[in-house]
């Protein structure tokens, strides 16, 4: 019997398998460190055999150590292990599915907390001379003008003119069922195209749908007198037109 032949029987009275590898490597180190004594005093195939002989009994050998290693404890170890390791992926996974469902869920709906009054009042201070005095405001009005779109009731709160950047401003706030945010630059404006907007949106405290959008419509003429709103999409439609000079609606 050679010295691989050795090996094979020690490691085949092993159980636990995972254990093998270290033990071999044990075995071997211990082998050269005896081979290395013995060299000089013989032939090298009789140091061999007298190695083997030195070592014992494979099989006597592999059982010793086998009951050493006690398999069920190494096959415990590994059981518990690999359920630890199933529990913190699951753990993991239910947690990132979780925030990645809330995270969809307020894309999609604007579920995030929103002071409407406030934000409102946030957006539009500077449109309002009384708090911007640069004389770039040429006129501010508050028409309170509300239509509801599908199902959400979209108030015209300000309409202001910048000449600073030659353009209408106009801010809504939206409440209802529909977050309005594509539909907000649909509305036009006496043959002027929504050019930009920003929109803020998510939930009010009674746990509402709400919203505050501001529309630009840039190069708008600045002695242009009256202003026509028209919106007309998936069989909505409305349209009402505000005198520019003093603010009241007139139809």
């Amino acid at each position: 019997m050679d010295r691989e032949k050795w090996m094979e029987e020690v490691l085949h009275q092993i159980r636990f398998t995972p254990d093998r590898k270290k033990i071999r490597q044990e075995l071997s180190e211990h082998m050269e460190d005896r081979m290395e004594e013995m060299t000089g005093e013989a032939a090298e195939a009789d140091t061999e055999a007298r190695l083997l002989e030195a070592m014992g009994d494979p099989t006597e050998l592999g059982i010793q150590l086998n009951r050493q290693h006690k398999p069920w404890l190494g096959w415990l170890w590994m059981g518990s292990w690999t359920i630890l390791l199933i529990t913190v992926l699951l753990t993991a996974g239910i947690l990132i599915f979780g925030w990645m469902d809330q995270q969809a869920e307020k894309s999609l709906t604007g579920n995030t907390s929103l002071d409407l009054e406030k934000t409102y009042a946030s957006l539009s201070e500077y449109y309002d001379p009384k708090y911007n005095q640069s004389g770039d405001i040429l006129y501010h009005w508050e028409p309170d003008w509300t239509v509801t779109i599908a199902d959400t009731d979209i108030t015209f709160r300000n309409i202001a003119y910048d000449r600073y950047d030659g353009r209408l401003v106009v801010i809504l706030t939206s409440r209802g069922a529909c977050s309005m945010t594509s539909s907000i630059l649909e509305i036009h404006c006496s043959e002027a195209e929504a050019t930009m907007a920003e929109h803020h949106t998510g939930v009010d405290e009674d746990g509402n749908r709400v919203g505050v959008h501001l529309i630009t419509y840039e190069n708008f003429p600045q002695d242009t007198e009256t202003a026509e709103f028209r919106y007309d999409k998936f069989g909505d439609a409305f349209a009402f037109t505000i005198d520019l000079t003093t603010g009241e609606v007139i139809s």
